[in-house]
This record gives structure tokens, sequence and C-alpha cells, in this order.
């Protein structure tokens, strides 16, 4: 069971982190694949395989094989029987080579297969292939084996991260492993919680290994996972709320070809509970928005919205505002008129300030997603599959703005400078066209409420992936955005009942 809040290590970081730890405790291989086996016994037993069972652990040439033949000892005592495969030839060198003298210094003859998935009467699959130092994709026999393990009926086990996965990033580097466990050591790798991996780990278990707080303190985490409760950002409102306590929001959106834009960031605000909604949709009259809300206040000329503005708790600008002169012109007009709000800015808002930039708000949220943040920086918009490092990502963009940054995607990242926070979760039913304006409606509804901006950022993609979190597989390919948002009302029911 992953705690609450722990941090999120970079290779890099764990490395050296493990390092300082051996200076003290020579014995950390022992203990590894001590975990490492109580862990496949345990999984094991909840899947109904007794002692006597075959399992199959795949030993690399390095330390993650090492920890596997550690755990080849314990399985013995425990009654199973465990086989190898060691494509890659058994380790020869280090604390693995040890192990493996160990292991045959026991008296107990190893059981080795010369090809993987080879046997319907294996119960359970253990990668020990490579841990976090791989940096190229598998080859041969073993890439043959990390397919293959997307359709064998075995149970498949992780040994510190799946076989073919890039632990900074998420992403595969060709073939990977697909375990539906992952049993990793020291600390949480941040790429868990990204890309490909939110597929190929599975459950993950950390197994502490008895780090003391000063081998940590010479390093800092790349990011601090999140998993606290809806309840610990807002409360939901007394039956006596009325629209004036639960917040006046100004939505600056939409242009001409681009009404939906703010329809969905206006159906965002309503599912997070804002009191009062204005729009402002500088090229567009209310009769060009078909099917908007009718308690929408929408502001026919510059002057109404202005004025509404100097009264409103939140102002979201940017989805399909446009990048012309005159949603430029109405996002800097806005600013001078509510210097004060709770500022989110997003899609074409974002635009304007890279292509020309202007003073931010000073309470202000911006929301890009990777192709907008790498613009930010100054380099080429996102093109095709992104492969880089979120959190490095993260902080530069959160550098060069110098305020509160939510950073979407898989494995969102919040923060205000420093460790950012990564919210775990993402959802095929959220990787179409309008989920970003739906967010920015609901933290702008929940900023109006009286949340910080980072509060509202945690509780916003939090509703939003629970509510997205109703539509699992083939479901998620079909729905649209209406159904996502009548999801949020649910996913509100479920964080504190009737």
């Amino acid at each position: 069971m992953i705690e609450a809040c722990q941090p999120l290590w970079r290779c890099v970081d764990l490395r050296a982190l493990d390092q300082r730890a051996l200076e003290d405790m020579p014995w950390l291989m022992e203990v590894a694949g001590a975990g490492l086996a109580q862990v496949i016994i345990d999984a094991a037993d909840d899947a109904g395989f007794a002692p006597g069972a075959v399992i199959e652990l795949w030993i690399g040439p390095g330390d993650n094989g090492g920890d596997g033949l550690v755990a080849v000892r314990h399985l013995l005592e425990a009654g199973f029987r465990p086989r190898i495969w060691a494509p890659a030839g058994l380790p020869s060198s280090g604390d693995a080579a040890a192990a493996l003298a160990q292991l045959e210094a026991s008296g107990v003859g190893l059981v080795m297969v010369e090809a993987a998935l080879n046997d319907p009467t294996v119960a359970v699959v253990v990668d020990c292939l490579f841990g976090t130092g791989l940096a190229r994709p598998l080859e041969g026999a073993m890439a043959a084996a990390a397919r293959g393990t997307r359709h064998c009926a075995a149970l498949v086990i992780a040994c510190d991260i799946p076989s073919g996965i890039d632990a900074d990033t998420g992403r595969r580097l060709g073939d990977s492993v697909c375990a539906a466990m992952t049993v990793t050591f020291g600390g949480l790798k941040v790429g868990f919680y990204s890309a490909d991996a939110l597929d190929d780990c599975g459950e993950i278990r950390l197994c502490h290994l008895g780090y003391r707080s000063d081998h940590y303190a010479a390093a800092t985490p790349a990011a601090q996972l999140d998993c606290r409760p809806l309840s610990a950002f807002v409360n939901p409102a007394g039956r006596a709320a009325h629209k004036g306590r639960m917040g006046r929001v100004l939505v600056l959106a939409g242009s001409p070809g681009l009404e939906g834009a703010a329809l969905l960031v206006l159906a965002g605000a309503r599912a997070g509970g804002a009191g009062l909604v204005h729009l402002w949709s500088p090229e567009a009259r209310r009769a060009d928005l078909v099917g908007i809300a009718a308690e929408v206040m929408v502001a026919p000329f510059a002057e109404h919205a202005l004025e509404a503005a100097e009264r409103c708790d939140a102002i979201v600008a940017g989805p399909g505002l446009g990048r012309g002169a005159a949603g430029r012109s109405a996002l800097l007009s806005l600013i001078d008129a509510a210097p004060d709000a709770a500022w989110v800015l997003d899609a074409d808002a974002l635009w304007h300030f890279w292509d020309e930039p202007f003073e931010l708000p000073r309470r202000c949220l911006l929301t890009p997603h990777e192709g907008e943040a790498l613009r930010l920086v100054g380099e080429d918009p996102l093109v095709g599959d992104w492969a880089g490092d979120r959190p490095e990502l993260f902080a530069r963009v959160q550098a060069h703005c110098q305020r509160d940054v939510l950073l979407k995607g898989a494995g969102t990242l919040v923060g205000d400078g420093g460790v950012p926070w990564l919210i775990p979760g993402a959802a095929r039913a959220l990787g179409r066209g309008g989920s970003g304006d739906v967010l920015a409606g609901l933290i702008g509804a929940l900023c109006g409420r009286g949340l910080s901006l980072i509060d509202a950022a945690h509780c916003g993609v939090r509703l939003q992936l629970s509510g997205a979190a109703e539509f699992p597989g083939g479901l998620g390919e079909a729905v649209d955005q209406g159904a996502l948002v009548a999801a949020i009302g649910r996913a509100w029911e479920a964080a504190y009942g009737a």
C-alpha cells in the first residue's frame, strides 16, 4: 500500500542513494531479495497458487538478477519450485555474483530453462532482467519474452521496474514487460506514474529496505506523490449556501468557430459549483452560443465584461479565445480591470503570453499541456509523442513564468516553485479535445469558492479523474464531454454523500 504522500525519485538520485546506504548497510541485496520473495509468496497465495507451484524467474546479469537469486533461496524454503531463465548469462560480478555463489553453496541444484514462457505449468513469472539502468531497447529473446507477458496466463511480477521501461519518463524503450505488480526498492520512481508505465507496472509495492533519513538528506526528489482525498482540499457546501457565497467567476473564452470551447469552460464551472458565472466572448453574441445555460450572464460589450470583472473572485481565460488582436486586447484589458482576482490561464491565453509577453496577474495559474509548455520555454511545440522528463519541463516553465503551474497529462504536476506535486492517474476518456477546457472551468469555480490556486488545481484534477474513472476500457473510447461533466457530479457525491 502506497502512503498518501511519498517522494518520487529520478534514477540518478536513487543510484546515489543506494551507494550511500550500501556504505552502512552492505546487506541491502539480501533485504531486497527477501522482500521480493515475500511479495511473490503473498501474491501467489492471493492468486490461489499453493506451495509447490512453479515460479519462473528471469535473471539478468546485474543487481536486478542478484535480487532474483536471493528470492530463489527464500522461495525454495517456502516450498515453491523456482526455475531460472538467464538469457544474458548469470551474474558474474559484485553482490549479484555473491548471491549466486551463496545459492549454489546451499546445495540445491538450480533448475535452468532454455526459453521463457515455454511451460504451461508456470504459475508466476518474475522479471528480474534489468532495473533502472537500462537505457536501450530489449533485443532478441528478451524482447520476445517481454512481448509474451501481454498475453500469457501466468501472474507477472516485475522486480524494481518492468524491463524495457524508462524509470524517469515512464516510456517504453521498445518492447517491455507488462506486469500485474511491480516490487520496487528504496524509493518510488517518478516514471511509474506517467506514460506507458501506467499500463505496464500494475500495482506498485514499495520495499523501504531500512534506509535512514540521512541517506536521503543529500537528494532532492523529482516530485511528491499526492494521493490525499478530495476532502483534504474542499468541504461540501452547506444547505444554506447561496450564489454569493459560492463565488463569482468570469470566463473569457470563445471566438467565431470556437464557441464550443467557451461552452465547455462554462460546463466545468458549473460542475465546480460556481455561484454566478459571466461569459465574455469578444466576437460572439449569445445567439452564437447554441446550448448555453440560461443562468450564464453573457457580457454583450467590453464595458459590461470589465465592470463584471471588478466584482469577480476568479477569471478563466483562453480556451477558444483565438490568436488575433481582439482576443489579446480583451485579455489585457481584463488583467488591468481585475488585477487581484485569481486567474486561470489556458490555451490561447498562453499563446498570447508566449507570442508577446505581458505582466501576468499576481495570483495566476498557468495550465499548459506538454506542447504549450515546450513553447513557453522556447522549444519547438509538441509534434507527435514527446518522451522527455516531465518534472524537468515543469520546473523550466515555473522558473520562466514565476507563477503557479499545472502541467497537464498523465501524472499531472502542480506547484508554485520547488518540488511539484504529482497527482497520479490518467484515463483514455480524457484524451480528447475539450478536457482541458472543462478542467480550467472547474479550477476557476473552485477558486471562486475560496480555494487557493494550488488547492483548486488539486481538487479540479482529482474530480475530473474520478469522473473519467466511470468510463474504463472501451467505454472511454466513445464517451463525450457532456457525460464526463455529469460524472464529475457523481464524483462529488462519492466523496461527500448526500
